[in-house]
């Protein structure tokens, strides 16, 4: 009876024209291929193959039998997917994620979920205390959060990393350059924050200027980090980026 790796061996010489390119073709040794060509031509009790100096030609026999070849080893490549994506349990994700997240932590590790039979449908969320909740009563089934160390957590959350935070500054801003920046130096100064309520940067900002003794000053709100670093590199107020919203483009 014939066997795939006949088959495999005489299609492979069928489309590289010899025995030393169907050899690395298929990743075999030349005498593995040698070997199941014999065996193909002892069971059709002819030979498959001209052996020539310059390479290998499939004689009448091997002619007519390479077309079928493919077509079965084609069908033995989609039976094995078959099989094995039976075997996947089919599901979808919802994941909720604010803007950076959705951009570079979730993406690496789609294809990991897609290759145990899980699709994702990500849901963009810039409100904080929205994202929070979305898994609870919202439409998503886990959600990507940012928040402080010592936000309370229901025991369900997992902390991924840790994420710095810079203060950008406009390009002509009598500190800019300066390689540390003292917070009280900027009490001064009107901030771009977020329109989300309890957004993260923004507290922590409002802690850490209580501890300098000011209150920021917010001048304009948005919750588009690109819009934010673009008004910032405008020359206009100073803001709090996280360190992954500084991979985003700025558009000016």
């Amino acid at each position: 009876m014939l066997d795939l790796k006949q088959l495999k061996a005489i299609d492979a010489i069928a489309r590289h024209g010899s025995m030393a390119a169907a050899a690395r073709a298929l990743d075999w040794s030349q005498p593995a291929l040698a070997h199941h060509i014999r065996a193909l031509e002892s069971y059709l009790k002819r030979p498959a193959l001209y052996r020539r100096a310059r390479g290998s030609e499939l004689t009448p026999a091997g002619q007519a039998l390479q077309p079928f070849a493919r077509k079965i080893i084609e069908l033995a490549m989609m039976a094995e997917q078959t099989a094995r994506s039976a075997e996947r349990v089919h599901a979808r994700l919802t994941v909720g994620v604010f803007s950076t997240a959705g951009a570079f932590l979730l993406p690496p590790a789609v294809p990991a979920l897609n290759d145990q039979g899980i699709s994702v449908d990500i849901i963009q969320e810039d409100d904080a205390v929205a994202l929070q909740r979305s898994p609870v009563n919202g439409p998503c089934d886990a959600a990507i959060l940012h928040g402080l160390p010592d936000h309370p957590s229901d025991g369900n959350a997992v902390e991924l990393l840790r994420e710095a935070l810079y203060v950008r500054l406009p390009e002509q801003h009598r500190l800019a350059g300066v390689a540390a920046v003292a917070l009280e130096d900027l009490a001064s100064e009107g901030w771009i924050m977020s329109k989300s309520p309890g957004d993260p940067c923004d507290e922590l900002l409002s802690r850490a200027g209580q501890q300098s003794g000011f209150s920021p000053r917010c001048v304009l709100r948005t919750d588009d980090y690109t819009v934010l670093q673009a008004t910032s590199q405008q020359g206009l107020e100073v803001t709090l980026v996280p360190a992954m919203a500084l991979l985003l483009p700025v558009h000016t």
